[in-house]
């Protein structure tokens, strides 16, 4: 009786997970229909600002999930490489004129780099002491961005900055901010889903689940560390452009 229930159980646990697999693309596809109407929807202006601030949060969340979520770390300066990218692709528009696309590109880069000055030390720490580090450090990154006026502007932030153009259509309104976020997120969303699924995504839940083990099994954990570190705040520089 017992083996008849235990086989029962796990063919019943097969259904369920095959019912999931099977539903969850119809659900994605509702969800994406959902998200291509809703600006056509004749909204106000306002109800369009808080869906784009939400798309963008989106992708500052599917950042951090690689680092807090697959790999466990604790991060709270999260926001800092937001900060940082948001500040280099206004700073470029404004003073060079660089098309909006390569500014996606070079935030990502320079928020990249400054996710490595801020993992390779930090890393080497975990639990509160990690929490409190990086806390530390997006402090910092903070107190520079308010106070460097000359480059800053400081509280007054950064006026005039020029609006993206993409195939001669220049971004101007709500509904077009949120399909230029939308299309963002998802490429976002497509390269992080790859990369959480491949060697090193499944390398990073190993050390997630036992850093000791997977060190034993050959996994470089501070160097997988400190890479998935440098990719979410390359994505959360792209969050800010």
């Amino acid at each position: 009786g017992a083996v008849c229930d235990a086989l029962f159980e796990e063919e019943e646990g097969v259904i369920m997970k095959t019912t999931k697999t099977q539903w969850k693309p119809i659900l994605l596809g509702l969800v994406m229909a959902a998200l291509l109407i809703f600006p056509q929807m004749g909204f106000r202006p306002y109800i369009y600002r808080v869906g784009v601030l939400c798309l963008i949060y989106a992708i500052l969340a599917a950042s951090l999930n690689l680092l807090s979520g697959i790999a466990g770390q604790i991060s709270l300066g999260h926001i800092a490489y937001y900060g940082v990218g948001a500040y280099t692709s206004a700073l470029l528009a404004l003073n060079f004129g660089l098309p909006h696309w390569l500014l996606l590109i070079i935030s990502f880069c320079v928020a990249a780099f400054t996710g490595l000055l801020i993992g390779l030390p930090s890393l080497r720490l975990s639990g509160g002491y990690l929490a409190i580090t990086t806390l530390g450090f997006a402090e910092i990154i903070r107190l520079v961005m308010i106070n460097w006026r000359s480059l800053t502007q400081g509280p007054l932030g950064l006026l005039k900055i020029p609006r993206p153009v993409y195939f001669g259509l220049v971004i101007k309104e709500n509904k077009d901010y949120f399909y230029l976020a939308l299309t963002v997120l998802i490429i976002t969303v497509v390269i992080l889903y790859n990369l959480n699924n491949s060697k090193f995504g499944r390398n990073l839940k190993a050390l997630s689940d036992d850093e000791i083990s997977s060190e034993t099994c050959g996994i470089n954990c501070y160097a997988h560390k400190v890479m998935a570190c440098v990719i979410a705040a390359g994505f959360a520089g792209v969050a800010g452009s």
